[in-house]
């Protein structure tokens, strides 16, 4: 597949993988339930690997895609250990199309293994994991549990996966072997987790990225109950980002990275750390007891991410709370009426035969408004026999989103129903609403405005982001959070019936439920930090300057404590190793020594363009100096001061009009940065500068000119924005008809009107060439065209055509641009022309 070996493995991995990314269209791999791990990710997942003391070294990845986390396990280990001879690793992968790539891979790992006098055997074996656990676990669980005695699939000191992500229906062959097996698991990726944990040596590691959504809920309880039972926590990672770890794919979701071990952590003790994305190196850190992410006591075995001292504080704070909603005799439920199941039954208005539906846009600062006149959705439902047991009594109630949206700050979102300003007997509630109720009946009016008002503090949304990782608010979780008793929820409803603002909350609850002379309160912390971000964000700083990371630096350029108002901000001058000194003993948030440069490359740095922070002030040290500071600007200062007073917004409004924001500076070095291209009269486009869009500008501009002069430009892909360019109106006068390509484009589009040939190019950087596969879909895509399909594969040097010349498919063309008066040619019945399909 490749004609020489990288120097750098990984490199070579990574060039792998995304030579099947390209081949392989992301509609396909979704079906597949295939999600590749990139390289940064891999090297990371890698890293938490803990040395084992062996002369061999077993290893399994299951579900192994290209192979790249097997690599990046074997890099990390020989580089870091000496004491390993031999190393023998088995990957499991269903999809025999992958095999190509994933020998490949591994064929590169055993030449590493080869220079570094480390004997390397590997096994490929095309089979479904869930059915190698089907064979293998009786005999395993009936040789005593993680014994040494060996089956014929073996035992593991290391299992590393990025399992696949696919619901198990209750009907699959999955259900059945797990069924078999007596393991629970609704998703494939669990399942996987169970299995493979069967296989590891009493001294094994478990290492593997997987969503997050395993740690809390009733879906993952059995599973979390089985899998905590025999194995613990060493290590976890949280990129709190859900969009950056598999962009490339897509995919939105909180990643965790974590090891687990049949053995018990040294003293107890977990390290847990957490950034924004694989890119961000600001690694915050924090070792915590064991017990304190899974509950000894807790039947549920719900994970606790904690990721700072604030963390603790919390768990601390909601720990004076020692009732659960049972405890007090209050119900949650899940809305009754699935609208869509429905819709025959749905009307616009209430009358003598219908009553209101309740839905979460009917939310408005704290309680329920209704109708809101929505044109999206009917605000009835008909009162009959088909409906009778789908509504509920009228009365008053709590009702909280299932589902919190983007826009929203806040997880758990709750509204009260007041009874008193509708005359119904009975009220539909909607599917993504929960309710909360006393055995079926209202609850009392005050005990319903006070469970509101708690369900909507800092410290309840606090707590629940501890335990559950993702948008979904589901009735079992509302279960689990600790609740004041009825007293103090009606002594709490009595004073807060109007109040709305999250600062009266936050204080209500304070003075309602803690002691605040004896107990630090960690809400002041959120809320500050909470204030310093939308600072930022009206600043006109960029999106990557909007985070903890950087609030918590503006923070501290002021001086300003978590219970300090802004009017005592401070300008003084300050280093980058005080900064996150007094980030960590005001706010509670510890980042490792190595994200020294990350605070000043990713966040000082900014501030600095922007103008409100002033390098050096007194110039009296030499940039490269470890005593080098900082001081926020005079002009910023003065306005910062004003934050929460009533002259703000002037205050800003004056202040930005005197001021170019980062924001819009950055546009502009953008704009000036963006390649020109005129591609037809009187059209100019503009490309990003980044990735292969220098060679699409030598490809317009040469190759265009050497071998299809006075073509027609009918499509421009851009590396972020795929439209760059097309004229739609010149495909179709060849024939072509563009739906819905699914990513399928070609890079560059020309129509050589002189010969009629449509000239399909893939311009190569990153991605792959013109291969059999991506052959066969233009050919498709194209498959009406009028005119002859030429497929050309461009590259920037003769360099980067080696590396993918023996994937290029015959029939095709290859140009390189540091050549550019040359082509060549793969097949030399006929040069630079198409072939007719007979």
């Amino acid at each position: 597949m490749l004609n020489s070996i990288d120097e750098n493995i990984l490199d070579t991995a990574e060039l792998i993988r995304t030579q099947y990314i390209k081949s392989s269209p992301l509609v396909d791999r979704r079906k597949n339930a295939q999600f590749f791990t990139p390289i940064s990710v891999s090297v990371f997942l890698a890293s938490l690997a803990s040395p084992i003391n062996k002369g061999i070294i077993r290893i399994l990845e299951p579900g192994a895609g290209t192979g790249i986390l097997s690599t990046a396990l074997v890099y990390k280990l020989l580089e870091s250990q000496n004491s390993i001879k031999e190393i023998e690793l088995k990957v499991v992968e269903i999809d025999a199309k992958l095999n190509e790539y994933l020998k490949a891979t591994l064929d590169v790992c055993k030449e590493f293994c080869r220079k570094k006098d480390v004997h390397f055997i590997y096994e490929v074996i095309n089979k479904d994991f869930l059915e190698i656990g089907y064979e293998e676990i009786d005999t395993v669980m009936n040789n005593n549990l993680f014994s040494n005695k060996s089956t014929k699939f073996g035992f593991f000191d290391y299992i590393i996966m990025n399992p696949p992500y696919k619901k198990i229906s209750n009907t699959s062959v999955s259900r059945k072997i797990l069924n078999h097996i007596e393991e629970e698991s609704p998703n494939s990726y669990t399942a996987f987790l169970s299995l493979a944990s069967y296989f590891l040596f009493p001294e094994g590691q478990l290492i593997a990225i997987t969503p997050r959504s395993y740690c809390n809920g009733t879906y993952y309880k059995k599973f979390r109950n089985s899998f905590f039972s025999r194995l613990s926590f060493h290590k976890i990672h949280i990129y709190s980002s859900r969009n950056k770890a598999f962009n490339e794919d897509e995919v939105l979701q909180e990643n965790m990275l974590f090891v687990v071990s049949p053995q018990k952590p040294y003293n107890g003790k977990i390290t847990i750390t957490t950034n924004d994305s694989p890119d961000d190196k600001t690694n915050q850190t924090i070792m915590v007891d064991h017990d304190l992410v899974v509950l000894p006591t807790d039947q549920n075995k719900i994970v606790h991410i904690i990721t700072d001292e604030y963390s603790i504080k919390i768990l601390e704070k909601i720990a004076i709370i020692p009732n659960k909603l049972k405890d007090i005799g209050i119900s949650v439920s899940t809305g009754k009426v699935v609208d869509f199941r429905m819709e025959k039954e749905l009307t616009e208005a209430t009358n003598s035969k219908a009553t209101c539906l309740f839905y979460p846009f009917h939310f408005s600062e704290g309680v329920v408004v209704w109708p809101r006149y929505s044109q999206k959705k009917k605000e009835a439902i008909n009162v009959n026999n088909i409906t009778k047991d789908l509504l509920v009594k009228s009365g008053f109630y709590t009702f909280c989103k299932r589902f919190s949206s983007k826009e929203e700050k806040k997880r758990i979102v709750a509204a009260f129903f007041d009874a008193g300003k509708y005359n119904f007997e009975e009220i539909g509630i909607e599917n993504h609403l929960n309710y909360f109720h006393e055995n079926n009946k209202p609850l009392e009016r005050e005990l319903a405005i006070g469970l509101t008002v708690y369900l909507n503090s800092t410290l309840v949304d606090q707590y629940f982001r501890l335990f559950n990782g993702h948008t979904q608010v589901n009735a079992e979780d509302l279960r689990y959070i600790p609740i004041p008793s009825r007293e103090q929820l009606e002594r709490i409803g009595s004073f807060a019936e109007n109040i709305i603002d999250q600062d009266e909350i936050d204080s209500l609850i304070e003075r309602e439920l803690f002691d605040m002379s004896t107990k630090e309160n960690p809400i002041s912390i959120k809320k500050k930090i909470e204030e310093a971000l939308l600072i930022l964000k009206q600043l006109g700083l960029p999106k990557d300057q909007q985070n903890d990371r950087s609030a918590l630096t503006l923070l501290a350029l002021l001086n300003l404590k978590p219970g300090d108002s802004w009017s005592k901000s401070k300008s003084i001058m300050i280093g980058i190793t005080s900064i996150m000194n007094f980030i960590k003993e005001q706010y509670h948030k510890e980042y490792a020594p190595n994200s020294r440069e990350s605070i000043r490359r990713q966040t000082i740095h900014q501030f600095v363009q922007a103008g409100i922070v002033i390098p050096n002030p007194d110039q009296s040290r030499p940039v490269n100096s470890p005593n080098y500071v900082y001081e926020i600007e005079k002009r910023t200062l003065k306005l910062l001061k004003t934050y929460k007073s009533k002259s703000w917004e002037a205050d800003l409004k004056k202040y930005l009009s005197n001021t170019k924001t980062l924001v819009s500076i950055y546009e502009q070095e953008r704009a000036l940065d963006k390649i020109s291209l005129r591609v037809a009269d009187e059209v100019e486009i503009y490309l990003s500068s980044g990735g292969q869009n220098k060679l699409i500008e030598k490809v317009i501009k040469e190759f265009c000119a050497y071998y299809a002069p006075k073509g027609k430009l009918i499509y421009v892909g851009d590396a972020k924005a795929k439209w760059a360019y097309f004229d739609q109106k010149a495909l179709s006068a060849v024939g072509v008809k563009i739906i819905d390509t699914h990513g399928k484009m070609p890079d560059l589009i020309v129509h050589f009107k002189e010969k009629n040939w449509l000239l399909l190019i893939e311009a190569v950087t990153s991605h792959g060439p013109i291969d059999p596969k991506r052959k066969i879909e233009l050919e498709e895509l194209f498959g009406k065209s009028k005119a002859g399909l030429v497929y050309i594969t461009a590259f920037l040097s003769k360099k980067d055509m080696v590396r993918y010349l023996e994937k290029i498919a015959w029939e095709t063309e290859v140009w390189v641009a540091e050549n550019p008066t040359h082509l060549v040619h793969l097949n030399g019945k006929r040069f630079l022309g198409p072939y007719s399909k007979t």
